[in-house]
């Protein structure tokens, strides 16, 4: 009897520790359609993707433009996403890159949009990864994202501080501008 009552400690024992580790489901279809999640990627392509020809980043906005980021949609995927309490969601979404191996870069940020008439609210990136091939670049990104929702440090991963390519931006140099919603080169202090 003894030997049946520690089989059940155990066995229960081990349920609570593969409970206690269950990953968050962060697939971005829990939040947002598949219609959804084009509509918005759709909104944020003009600060993600290399500018039109003959556009500016004051034009890239212009419905001139459109039929060009429509081309390119199919390129850019949403990894995760992750609700905040303010409303905005945080996510992890990956390009490809000028690559001849292809390789892409993974993506994180937040970002508030309004759903019904899709228009940002806010938007900022907070890091890119380097250029990487699969699985590598989905071990990397999943793992920097899950750290960013946990409130981790993300300077260990920076290429500053880094000899493995986590983290390619920002760098001592890059920095993203939320109110211009653009990466921007600052020299080094000296």
């Amino acid at each position: 009897m003894k030997k049946y009552i520690l089989l059940f400690a155990l066995l229960l024992t081990g349920l609570v520790a593969c409970n206690s580790k269950k990953e968050v489901d962060l697939s971005p279809e829990q939040y947002w359609t598949m219609e959804q999640q084009d509509s918005v990627m759709l909104r944020i392509l003009p600060y993600l993707a290399k500018l039109p020809r003959k556009a500016t980043h004051e034009t890239k906005f212009e419905s001139q433009f459109q039929e060009y980021y429509n081309e390119l949609l199919p390129d850019f995927k949403f990894r995760a996403l992750s609700p905040s309490a303010n409303g905005e969601f945080y996510f992890l979404m990956d390009r490809p890159a000028p690559s001849l191996y292809g390789k892409r870069i993974a993506i994180a940020g937040k970002l508030k949009v309004d759903m019904d008439s899709y228009v940002v609210e806010s938007y900022e990136e907070i890091f890119w990864t380097f250029k990487l091939k699969e699985p590598v670049l989905t071990e990397r990104a999943m793992f920097l994202f899950q750290e960013l929702l946990a409130g981790r440090s993300l300077e260990p991963y920076l290429p500053m501080n880094s000899e493995a390519e986590f983290i390619e931006f920002p760098d001592k140099h890059n920095r993203f501008n939320r109110s211009a919603r653009k990466w921007e080169f600052h020299q080094e202090e000296q």
